[in-house]
């Protein structure tokens, strides 16, 4: 606006507030206009960027706080012109925030339902990451712990009461055998007074003598038992959201490299583990690990690489060259070297369902989500194809790999962009665009992983099959980058 120009013609950064019409001035300006004006006050404009700034358009000159909407337009309004505006007849006004949003007065609604929106969401960060909530769970934890040890101990002792007239009657009874057999020279021993009696004057001890049977809990236990209802309950600190794994094949240790702070980490398990085995990452941090080559192809591991625990899932279609991913909560593997198979397993279940075939027999297969799909290429097949995952049903891209169908492949995907490494290829499309590739020349390697790369900072982080080597290739420059495991530090 040009009213929003100093006399100079450079931009406004502050203006007069004595002057009569409020002068407008850059910060050059300042010095001449002040020694025009010694009694001039000088204030500063907050002045957004030009592609957003909110100028009233009925001045021209202060800054917008209202938005006036009217049937089929809106207009920015500053506190000033909008209570001129307001003397007049009746009108909407909203927070000049909503500029974007709210273009006409049908618009309107979309405020509330957006205010409403904001409202919930704000409500689910409390309830999420509010140390608040937190504490409140511990104490309810606390209370129901009190609540139910007082409710089980009057419901124990209340059935125990009713033992309460036979154990007296036996302490009376064994009292009168005591009595009895202690005045005889010989007690009876088949008795449990004589019995009592014969022990303490033949050993000077008592006899052991037959009780209710109860367990008696030492302090240790019961401390033992709350402690592990308090550690359930504790704040995870996962430390890392990037990591990749190796499992060195035939042998039993595991490699975990955290991208974030370029350290790796080694543990070592009570088992080898399978040669062409896959794997994935789950949100829980937990590993899903399945198939591989020999007689445990069709194994389904769920590992705790904290706890070095590893819990059996059942069994899927034994194979190895297959790929899987985690999403909406269950697993989805495609392809192998038994065909065009595709499963997804359900946690909920622990089964396993299976999915349409493929239409193509890929041995080798390499997978990435989208939004409502699984994007998907390998070795034996020129073609590309996407999982429509509600429909069950598969989309043919078209042979844009014919001349590398005999090579293998790794897909990813990152914001907006499906990527394809391949031989000595980097293939590249948007979402909006699927199947309008770009390529780029990269160092000609046999490209292909058991898990899927890992995205930090605009870098995809994998290990090629079980080469103890992290590859790193920067999706801006599309430079690759080699680091043997053995220099990256120790985890401390």
């Amino acid at each position: 606006m040009e009213n929003n120009r100093c006399g100079c013609g450079k931009e406004v950064t502050h203006k007069c507030v004595f002057c009569p019409k409020q002068a407008l001035l850059c910060l050059d300006c300042i010095a001449g206009h002040l020694a025009r004006n010694p009694q001039d006050s000088i204030i500063p404009i907050r002045v957004e960027n030009n592609d957003n700034r909110k100028i009233c358009e009925v001045c021209n000159e202060n800054p917008a706080s209202k938005l006036q909407v009217l049937t089929s337009n809106t207009i920015s309004l500053c506190k000033k012109c909008k209570k001129a505006v307001s003397s007049g007849p009746p009108s909407i006004f909203v927070p000049i925030k909503w500029k974007e949003i709210v273009s006409c007065s049908q618009d309107i609604n979309e405020v509330y339902v957006r205010t409403h929106a904001q409202k919930q969401a704000n409500d689910e960060v409390e309830k999420s990451y509010s140390i608040d909530a937190y504490e409140k769970s511990i104490f309810s934890l606390r209370d129901t712990i009190i609540a139910f040890a007082q409710h089980f101990a009057e419901k124990t002792m209340k059935e125990a009461s009713s033992l309460a007239s036979t154990s007296s009657e036996t302490i009376r009874n064994i009292k009168n055998e005591i009595e009895i057999q202690s005045l005889k020279k010989l007690p009876d021993v088949n008795t449990i007074g004589g019995k009592l009696v014969a022990s303490l004057l033949n050993q000077g001890v008592p006899c052991t003598l037959p009780t209710f049977n109860y367990t008696q809990f030492n302090q240790e236990e019961v401390s033992d038992c709350i402690e592990k209802l308090f550690d359930r309950a504790k704040i995870s600190t996962t430390t890392s959201n990037y990591n990749v794994y190796l499992f060195t094949p035939g042998k039993q240790n595991l490699i975990k490299i955290d991208i974030e702070k370029m350290v790796r980490k080694e543990y070592v398990f009570e088992r080898n583990w399978t040669f062409e085995a896959s794997w994935c990452e789950l949100e829980s941090k937990d590993i899903f690990f399945c198939g591989g080559n020999g007689i445990s192809n069709s194994e389904v591991l769920l590992i705790d690489v904290h706890n070095k625990s590893i819990t059996q899932k059942k069994s899927f279609v034994g194979r190895s060259g297959h790929s899987m991913i985690e999403k909406n909560g269950h697993i989805f593997v495609f392809g192998g070297n038994k065909g065009n198979i595709a499963e997804r397993y359900r946690f909920n279940t622990d089964d396993w369902e299976q999915l349409a075939d493929l239409p193509y027999r890929i041995s080798r297969i390499s997978i990435c989500e989208i939004p409502n799909g699984i994007f998907m290429a390998g070795i034996d097949c020129g073609n590309s194809y996407i999982y429509n995952l509600p429909l069950n049903t598969y989309t043919d891209l078209g042979g844009n790999l014919d001349v590398y169908r005999n090579k293998n492949k790794i897909v990813f995907s990152h914001e907006d962009t499906i990527y394809i490494m391949c031989g000595d290829k980097l293939f590249h499309c948007s979402l909006q665009n699927i199947g309008q590739w770009s390529q780029v020349e990269i160092s000609d390697r046999d490209w292909w992983s058991y898990s899927k790369p890992v995205i930090y900072k605009n870098c995809a982080y994998f290990i090629k099959y079980f080469v103890r080597n992290l590859w790193q290739l920067d999706l801006k420059t599309f430079t690759l980058q080699e680091r043997v495991l053995g220099d990256i530090p120790l985890a401390s």
